[in-house]
């Protein structure tokens, strides 16, 4: 340590001042040590408003859903897709607007795609690719069990 980060060590924490002006060489401190006020963090952006649409492409709906999933608008996105043009042989569960999803929203997807299987129906998730959502159905083992893409045409013409 140099002699001015010393001192304001020794001004920061009590039990190194007296070794400041001894002579002794200072403990060894790891502490941060601040030569001038920290600043306020950088502000963080608001994350975009969750939204979820239903509509229809010919004989398929399609739920477009924005921004992030989970606890707090789970019963949103189930109130979308129980809409009546939500209801359709196939249906396309359209995240590629989705930033963030968590267990709860894992859940609604997952149990839409077994509802529709039990309806002998076709359910498929379109997301970016690469993203956090991709890459959060891997890591759930999810792009084994769903129908995924990165191109809702290729489930509407499927």
């Amino acid at each position: 340590m140099n002699g001015a980060a010393v001192a304001l060590c020794a001004a920061e924490h009590p039990r190194h001042r007296a070794d400041v002006g001894g002579g002794l060489a200072p403990p060894r401190c790891y502490a941060p040590v601040l030569s001038a006020p920290m600043s306020e963090p950088p502000a963080m952006s608001e994350p975009p408003a969750f939204s979820a649409r239903a509509e229809r492409r010919g004989a398929s709906a399609v739920v477009v859903v924005r921004g992030e999933l989970d606890l707090a608008v789970v019963d949103d996105l189930r109130a979308a897709l129980a809409r009546p043009e939500a209801q359709a042989d196939t249906v396309i569960l359209d995240l590629r607007g989705v930033t963030f999803i968590d267990s709860s929203g894992l859940s609604v997807i997952v149990a839409s795609h077994q509802r529709m299987r039990a309806a002998e129906g076709r359910f498929g998730v379109v997301v970016t690719r690469p993203s956090a959502v991709q890459r959060l159905f891997e890591l759930c083992g999810l792009t084994e069990t769903l129908t995924i893409t990165d191109d809702p045409d290729t489930l509407l013409l499927a």
